[in-house]
């Protein structure tokens, strides 16, 4: 019967295209990561940040066998974001190489809201905000020393509302183009099943004359 039509037609590609994506970034932090890792270790002899960099890069490479083996999207996105979230405030608060650390960071949104979606997006960015609002207070308190004054702080977190606010306002548009798309995908492939439902269980044969009488 035609209420048996599925209502989620075309899901497998909107997943297979997260999947394809994940791989990319993770592939590209592994890479990235294993190769400022082994510069930290074995070139500035920073062996701190360096073996904090290995052990991202692994977890970006788990992520990648996570994807391979079973793929669980949702918990490659959180894995993966909680690892880059993690060396960008190490890069933060000790600088980084040559104290350019904190450029790195312009990263993070682009990476929250294209690994998951708007919402998603908001909550990760939020959670760097206040960690950032946090490293600024201590500082000032002098609890802790980073390598960058609290004006350079306060700019940087600017700077980070502004990008995320573009980035938001991309992605709704993106999602909502997305929405529109499936729905008419899925109700040209709704209608394509109706009319094979009613050929294939029609009781008479169908014959068609034009105005002269010829069939």
């Amino acid at each position: 019967p035609m209420s048996t039509i599925p209502k989620r037609l075309g899901q497998s590609a909107p997943i297979a295209e997260q999947i394809r994506i994940l791989n990319i970034y993770a592939f590209v932090a592994f890479a990235a990561l294993m190769v400022f890792g082994g510069l930290h270790v074995f070139v500035e002899h920073n062996p701190l940040i360096g073996m904090l960099e290995i052990t991202a890069s692994l977890i970006a490479l788990l992520v990648i066998a996570i994807l391979r083996i079973a793929p669980n999207v949702s918990l490659a996105k959180n894995l993966l974001l909680s690892c880059i979230f993690g060396i960008l405030l190490v890069l933060l608060i000790s600088g980084g190489t040559a104290d350019n650390g904190v450029f790195w960071l312009f990263l993070f949104p682009a990476s929250a809201f294209f690994l998951t979606n708007k919402r998603a997006g908001i909550w990760w960015m939020s959670a760097l905000f206040a960690v950032v609002v946090l490293i600024m207070l201590f500082t000032y308190l002098r609890w802790i020393e980073t390598p960058y004054s609290l004006i350079t702080l306060r700019q940087l977190l600017a700077s980070l509302v502004v990008v995320t606010i573009g980035i938001y306002v991309y992605q709704q548009t993106r999602e909502n183009m997305a929405q529109e798309t499936r729905k008419s995908n899925t109700a040209t492939k709704e209608e394509k099943i109706k009319e094979d439902l009613i050929i294939k269980n029609i009781g008479e044969g169908v014959i068609a004359v034009d105005t002269e009488g010829q069939i």
